[in-house]
């Protein structure tokens, strides 16, 4: 299994507005790979997108928790800081 094909998904389902697709795609890649940083940023832009603020927030800290100097650390802090 691998979590980039789902993330993939997730990512495009993101870029075309679709939170509940980007959702559902981060979280099977999740469920391949449950460490897996960037899914959990996925996850936390699809749920804030589905104003579920406190969900948003928990995959927020998570990616930051998993890669703290990751590429997306700066704007996820930076988002937490706004939510």
């Amino acid at each position: 299994p691998r979590p980039e094909i789902p993330y993939n998904e997730g990512v495009t389902a993101l870029n075309a507005g679709n939170y509940r697709g980007a959702k559902e795609g981060a979280l099977k890649a999740l469920k391949v790979k449950a460490d897996y940083a960037d899914a959990y940023y996925i996850l936390g832009i699809a749920e804030f997108g589905l104003n579920n603020l406190k969900a948003a927030k928990e995959s927020l800290r998570k990616y930051l928790e998993l890669a703290p100097t990751g590429s997306k650390a700066a704007e996820v802090k930076e988002m937490l800081k706004e939510l």
